[in-house]
């Protein structure tokens, strides 16, 4: 796994971590939170975050914007990063083997994460939260009752 410190705001920092499969950002916090949960949000645009595709001037300027109105809050923020299209085929199609391939990115990406915190000295709730954005409503509402003791 390739862990690159991107920026720090106020009571967070932003990595990015990466493997051949996938990537994503890392919204970690560094100040008052050494408990926290992982949630992950799905975005569309996720093109933008790229780095093979955008200057990480442009893609800085991006999360910092993004995360900047959460940097108060206790939360460990993971914006996914898909090497593949498929979140844009997952918005348009409810197709089960686009699910579980996307399942499988998640599950990798959760327990990178994870490796990540702890290895940091951050304790992380059990429970992983996934917000609900309309444009991937179908796939969020078949993963949380997939994994409902565990993903809200």
């Amino acid at each position: 796994m390739k862990e690159t410190f991107i920026c720090a705001l106020e009571k967070h920092y932003i990595y990015y971590l990466s493997d051949a499969n996938c990537g994503f950002y890392i919204f970690t916090p560094y100040k008052e939170f050494n408990v926290t949960n992982i949630s992950v949000r799905l975005k569309s645009n996720y093109y933008n975050y790229d780095l093979s595709k955008n200057s990480l001037e442009d893609v800085t300027k991006e999360l910092i914007n993004y995360y900047k109105s959460i940097d108060n809050y206790n939360i460990t923020l993971i914006l996914p990063v898909f090497y593949d299209d498929i979140l844009l085929r997952v918005r348009t199609v409810s197709d089960m083997d686009l699910y579980q391939k996307l399942d499988r990115y998640l599950g990798h990406i959760f327990s990178m994460a994870y490796n990540f915190l702890v290895k940091n000295n951050i304790t992380v709730n059990k429970n992983v939260y996934i917000i609900n954005n309309d444009s991937f409503r179908r796939f969020t509402n078949w993963f949380v009752l997939r994994y409902g003791n565990r993903v809200e």
